[in-house]
């Protein structure tokens, strides 16, 4: 599942959101997993928030 949620079925959909990501180095086509790797250290806060919204 990438993080704009145009693979796979359920997740995480940040659409037209996704430029928000881009401004901390995250492809809106990474996976999940990769795009909190990138906000860990820039937006911790957003790392969490993703990680969160990825469980739903």
């Amino acid at each position: 599942m990438d993080v704009c949620g145009v693979r796979g079925g359920g997740g995480p959909r940040v659409g037209v959101h996704a430029y928000t990501l881009a401004r901390y180095g995250v492809d809106p086509h990474d996976d999940v997993e990769t795009a909190v790797k990138k906000l860990e250290a820039k937006a911790p806060h957003l790392a969490q928030f993703l990680r969160e919204v990825a469980q739903l």
